[in-house]
């Protein structure tokens, strides 16, 4: 770091210690507002506060566009959430008591924050306010001697102070006094930023002192009037099917946990990249399957996404507890981390989306040595399906099944199912070094726990404890319930899923009285699709046939069971679509389908 930089911070108020902390990102806004400032004043960087008048056409979004990466022309008023805000803090304005009239709005990088402050400026022009606009806290320096009412005449009716990026510089006394300390009853301020400056004890803790919206009300919900204008914008493209496009809508609502950017590019690229659009006329499952594809996931406008929303923050550290948090074994301070990134849901107690999921687990690298594999080409599809799970389990560790850890461990709700298959899920990764594997949304009823693409065209669901119950039409965790997505129920409704390389791995890790339930599936025309790890016994099974002992290599077995490959092991055929539907729809009753359905196998599993 050059002299005049570090200049440049220490101008800026930072003391030593704080500019050693900052993230690679803040260093680098800050840098570009460091350049920015010679290049202005030739002689070095001018030391005074920067608050000027906002003026639309010189804001850096003011198409409301995302100018690096574009969402081409769509354009959101979010009138609803700018009038809440602005209705919030003129109620602050008109009261004797209380804090000042100050607002922190909180999110993840690029869920809209910005976009939102020069919504909100321009509102508040509109209703005679004069408006100061910062696009960075780092330009707010702080001299000796300097007051608000040097950058602000007193005299001004309405004044609104709007302040971007303030993460970028914690400490400033520009940003301390608007947001705390001001009494001043014509002044409105509104902050941005992501969470990282409300969660460490060497940076000022202001949240006390205001009110603060979090990412939660910066995300687009389903039900909301963005989504319908969102809706309504690309349906006008003509590009697909009106209903196609409110179902891809919802989906990548979903898959994205809602974040502003990367939902409004997923909804862009699928209907305007003539790749996508095919796959969007087909089905959800088959666009589905190109997002998660080789393709696209290798494209340019790929990275773009992945830059925009992330930019530097998957350092190692970073990577390495958002792993933990996945994996069930995460400490009070991995979620802390998650939330200082806003990777982290409130109201849920989860990480963000599935789409911040895989993009954790697409990091995971295959491991080196002799135990890493690779799918082979044109080999039977049932084959590779079973070598993924196989290898998945072979990897996998006792810390993987843990139920939650003692000790220094937040309550989260992140079910343990969703934990283990994320497990098994990094296993795989680490074990196949050509796979892509990846969760698929739950947005829509038929999509599965793993799409695996590429040399492996397959769909593995997993679950945990499921059990075949007497009556099929119970709901929850039962086996038939779960296989029946994959089958037509008659011949005028298709299967709610595409996949027809698919299958069921089924981790039974409860405790040996709950084990007393299981029952293998005996049925030949439905074992071909269930697998059933049996944790007790470090088993494999595929169907009623043990296929496997130790099924994970670092856990020891009293019995061991040498592994032969599918292709040398005698199955029955999959089932005709005719034969599938006779199991789930030609009996009467209850009981009756489910005779038809399976043959229990009275052998229970010890």
């Amino acid at each position: 770091m050059n002299s005049g930089f570090r200049a440049y911070l220490v101008g800026a108020g930072l003391s030593d210690a704080q500019i050693a902390s900052l993230s690679p990102e803040c260093l680098l806004s800050a840098r570009r507002d460091f350049q920015q400032s010679i290049q202005t004043s030739p002689a070095g960087p001018v030391n005074k506060s920067v608050l000027s008048l906002f003026e639309e056409n010189t804001s850096r979004n003011s198409k409301l566009a995302f100018p690096a990466y574009g969402v081409g022309t769509v354009e959101l008023k979010r009138q609803k959430l700018v009038d809440e805000f602005i209705n919030l803090l003129e109620g602050e304005l008109v009261s004797d008591e209380g804090p000042p009239a100050s607002l922190y709005i909180q999110g993840m990088k690029a869920s809209g924050k910005t976009i939102l402050l020069e919504l909100l400026a321009k509102k508040l022009q509109a209703k005679g306010y004069r408006v100061y606009y910062s696009m960075s806290a780092i330009g707010l320096m702080t001299p000796v001697g300097w007051s608000l009412k040097d950058s602000i005449p007193v005299n001004d009716d309405k004044v609104a102070v709007l302040i971007d990026e303030v993460q970028s510089n914690p400490a400033s006394v520009v940003i301390h006094e608007l947001l705390k300390d001001t009494k001043r009853k014509n002044l409105i301020t509104i902050a941005a930023g992501i969470p990282l400056i409300l969660r460490s004890d060497e940076e000022p803790n202001i949240s006390s002192k205001f009110k603060f919206k979090k990412s939660a009300e910066l995300r687009l919900q389903s039900d909301s009037q963005e989504m319908q204008e969102l809706v309504a914008h690309w349906q006008g493209l003509n590009v697909v099917d009106s209903k196609v496009v409110e179902d891809v809508c919802v989906y990548l609502q979903d898959y994205c946990g809602g974040h502003f950017f990367s939902t409004v590019k997923l909804m862009e690229y699928a209907f305007t990249m003539p790749a996508a659009i095919e796959a969007a006329a087909k089905s959800m499952d088959a666009l589905s399957k190109y997002f998660l594809g080789h393709e696209f996931q290798e494209s340019k406008e790929y990275r773009n996404l992945l830059h925009r929303c992330f930019g530097e923050d998957f350092d190692r550290d970073t990577e390495d507890r958002l792993s933990r948090t996945l994996a069930g074994q995460g400490h009070s301070s991995d979620i802390t981390a998650m939330q200082r990134l806003g990777w982290w849901s409130e109201e849920k107690q989860d990480v963000l989306s599935t789409f911040l999921r895989n993009v954790c687990l697409s990091r995971i690298k295959s491991a080196s040595g002799d135990d890493v594999i690779q799918l082979k080409v044109g080999s039977d599809p049932k084959e590779n399906m079973e070598t993924i799970i196989v290898k998945g389990l072979e990897g996998m560790q006792m810390s993987d099944f843990a139920e939650g850890r003692k000790g220094d461990t937040p309550k989260t709700s992140i079910p343990v199912a969703d934990s283990l298959s994320f497990n098994w899920g990094s296993s795989v990764k680490r074990a196949i070094s050509n796979i892509r594997i990846q969760f698929q949304s739950r947005a829509r009823e038929g999509q599965v726990d793993f799409a695996c693409n590429g040399v492996a065209d397959c769909a593995i669901e997993t679950q945990r404890n499921a059990t075949w119950p007497v009556n099929p039409d119970v709901k929850g965790q039962s086996m038939p319930e779960h296989l029946k997505r994959f089958f037509p129920s008659d011949n005028s409704v298709p299967a709610k899923s595409e996949w027809t390389n698919f299958a069921v791995l089924n981790f039974v890790v409860a405790p040996g009285a709950a084990k007393k339930e299981l029952v293998l599936p005996a049925s030949a025309s439905l074992r071909e699709h269930v697998y059933t790890y049996v944790h007790d016994d470090n088993k494999l099974y595929h169907g009623s046939e043990l296929i496997k002992c130790p099924a994970v290599l670092s856990l020891q077995s009293q019995t061991p069971h040498k592994y032969v490959p599918l292709s040398k092991r005698k199955m029955a055929k999959m089932p005709s679509p005719g034969q599938a539907k006779a199991f789930f729809s030609s009996a009467s009753d209850g009981a009756a389908a489910m005779s038809r359905l399976v043959h229990f196998s009275r052998r229970l599993v010890r």
